[in-house]
C-alpha cells in the first residue's frame, strides 16, 4: 500500500515518555503491545516525524508513549514468525490462519464463529509470513484492525468441526468422508505406532469358512489386504489364492 504521507519511505520512530529513542520500524509494519492482561499487534503508518497512525488512531509519538506508560504496557517491533504456521484474531469478527506450502502460503479467512469466508494460496515463497499476512488483510480491507495471536492448530480444529457439522447433518456418508479426509491430513507414515497398526503383514487369524465353501475346519484367511481387513466387517467374501478353493471368508 502506498503511503502518500511518506513518499521517501521513512521509518516510524518510537520513543519513551522522556523522548528517548527506543526503536524504528518500517512504514506499514506493526508494533507489538504487551498489556498486563493481553498482547495486541497493531499496524502502523507514518504520518510525519512526530505523528503515527497506530490502528485506526493517530498519535503524537510522545502521547502514545505516555498512554502506554499509564496503562503499564510495553511495546516493541513485532518479531518475524519463524514457524510454518500462524493464526490471528483480526479485530472482533475475523480470524486469519496462514501456513507455508511448497509454492508459498495457504491461508484461510474465517468469521468469529469459525465459518470459512475465503481461502486460497499466495504463490510467492520469497515473502515473509508477516508480509503475506499484510497483503491478505489489505485485499479484504482489514489492514487497520488490531491482531491477537491464536494457536493455528486450535483454529483449524474448530473450523473443521464447524464445517463438519454444517455438511454432515443427517448425512452419515458425508461424515465418514470428512473423517477419512481428516485422517489422511494427520497421518504420519513415519509414526511408529500408526505404521504398526496399518502396515502389519498378512492376517494370520484362523477363521471358519462359510457353510458352502469346500473343506472343513478353520483355515487361514487368504485376504492379502493390510490389517485390519475392511471387508471382513462387511461380511464380504474374498477370492481364494493359490489353491483354486473358490471363496474364502474375509480376515478380521
Amino acid at each position: 500500500m502506498t503511503n502518500e504521507y511518506n513518499p521517501d519511505g521513512k521509518e516510524i520512530r518510537f520513543i519513551d515518555s522522556h523522548y528517548k529513542d527506543l526503536f524504528h520500524i518500517p512504514d506499514g509494519s506493526c508494533v507489538q503491545i504487551h498489556y498486563p492482561d493481553e498482547m495486541v499487534v497493531k499496524p502502523c503508518t507514518f504520518i510525519d516525524e512526530y505523528h503515527t497512525q497506530i490502528g485506526y488512531n493517530v498519535f503524537h509519538i510522545c502521547q502514545f508513549a505516555e498512554i502506554m506508560e499509564r496503562n503499564g504496557a510495553s511495546y516493541m517491533p513485532e518479531p518475524e514468525i519463524m514457524g510454518d504456521e500462524a493464526a490471528w484474531k483480526v479485530g472482533k469478527d475475523r480470524i486469519l490462519a496462514v501456513q507455508t506450502c511448497e509454492d508459498g502460503y495457504d491461508y484461510t479467512l474465517l468469521d468469529e464463529n469459525y465459518n470459512e469466508i475465503d481461502g486460497g494460496q499466495v504463490d510467492n515463497p520469497e515473502l515473509s509470513m508477516l508480509e503475506v499476512r499484510r497483503d491478505i488483510l489489505e485485499s479484504f480491507g482489514l489492514e487497520r484492525r488490531e491482531l491477537r495471536a491464536m494457536f493455528y492448530e486450535d483454529v483449524m480444529e474448530q473450523a473443521f468441526e464447524v464445517g463438519r457439522q454444517a455438511v454432515v447433518v443427517n448425512d452419515p456418508i458425508a461424515e465418514l468422508a470428512f473423517k477419512l479426509d481428516r485422517f489422511a491430513e494427520n497421518f504420519d507414515p513415519y509414526d511408529a505406532q500408526a505404521s504398526a497398526i496399518l502396515f502389519q503383514p498378512r492376517c494370520q487369524r484362523r477363521v471358519p469358512r462359510p457353510g458352502g465353501a469346500r473343506g472343513a475346519g478353520p483355515r487361514h484367511c487368504r485376504c492379502r489386504q493390510v490389517y485390519p481387513c475392511r471387508d471382513f466387517r462387511r461380511g464380504v467374501f474374498h477370492h481364494g489364492t493359490g489353491s483354486g478353493m473358490g471363496l474364502d471368508w474375509g480376515c478380521p
